[in-house]
């Protein structure tokens, strides 16, 4: 591909059963061009790329992307009742002194910090500041614990010295996989903690370990992404509301 050429995505839809690649790559219109594929619950997106010297069709692409996201957020409505569960433990938690500890890896990291800083600062409205932490941003401890102990220890090592009995362990984790997760969330049972796992299709590693957990249906990682901030700012709203009412102040105190 030359410097000047561009890179332009075709999307469609096809129903699962009849999209299917070969070994070497293939969709099933016997193509011989990259398929990237996206699935969203029973439909796969089909991304080909082709060469075009025009931009013309990025608006378009853009919509489709918007379109599944949207998608994506309407099936994932259908798990409200874990999520009123889940926020229901935490403004409990809260309420009764104990704090949120967050942890999560690359995008998941950042959307732990989020969390935590709409918590502490605020989101809407204000309000007395919430106790949330998020594991992992500290530079200095994350390459130490890395580089002499093991990545995979970086946030249980921190749960067992800030996590107490009756806080809350929230891990994001969009493959449900990461063994320093994983291993966060165990460290966080053995001590007593409630724990939340947000995770995507393939994250059934967590769900078996946590209390609650957002299973958002699809294997692509930006959408599950999406669908993660969605939820936790619906988190976030709720245990704004219930932990700046007068009494929530007044048990607090």
């Amino acid at each position: 591909m030359s410097a000047d050429e561009q890179v332009q995505w075709e999307h469609r839809t096809c129903i699962l059963a009849r999209c299917s690649r070969n070994s070497n790559g293939q969709c099933r219109d016997g193509e011989a061009r990259l398929c990237f594929i996206s699935v969203v619950g029973s439909t796969v997106w089909c991304y080909h790329a082709s060469v075009l010297n025009s931009r013309g069709s990025w608006a378009a692409e853009i919509a489709a992307q918007l379109a599944a996201s949207a998608d994506l957020l309407r099936q994932t409505a259908g798990s409200t009742d874990v999520l009123a569960a889940a926020a229901a433990a935490m403004a409990d938690a809260l309420n009764a002194g104990h704090k949120l500890l967050l942890c999560g890896n690359g995008g998941s990291a950042a959307d732990a910090q989020h969390m935590a800083t709409e918590l502490v600062a605020r989101y809407k409205i204000d309000r007395r500041a919430l106790p949330a932490i998020a594991l992992g941003t500290d530079v200095t401890y994350l390459t130490a614990m890395s580089n002499d102990i093991g990545f995979d220890a970086v946030f249980a090592r921190q749960v067992e010295a800030f996590g107490q009995p009756g806080d809350v362990l929230w891990a994001f984790s969009t493959s449900g996989s990461s063994p320093n997760v994983l291993n966060a969330v165990a460290t966080a049972r053995r001590q007593g903690l409630t724990t939340v796992g947000f995770t995507g299709a393939n994250g059934r590693q967590l769900r078996e370990v946590v209390d609650y957990c957002l299973l958002v249906p699809s294997a692509d990682t930006p959408r599950i992404q999406e669908v993660h901030t969605a939820a936790a700012h619906a988190v976030c709203d709720l245990l704004e509301q219930a932990c700046s009412s007068p009494s929530a102040e007044g048990e607090a105190r």
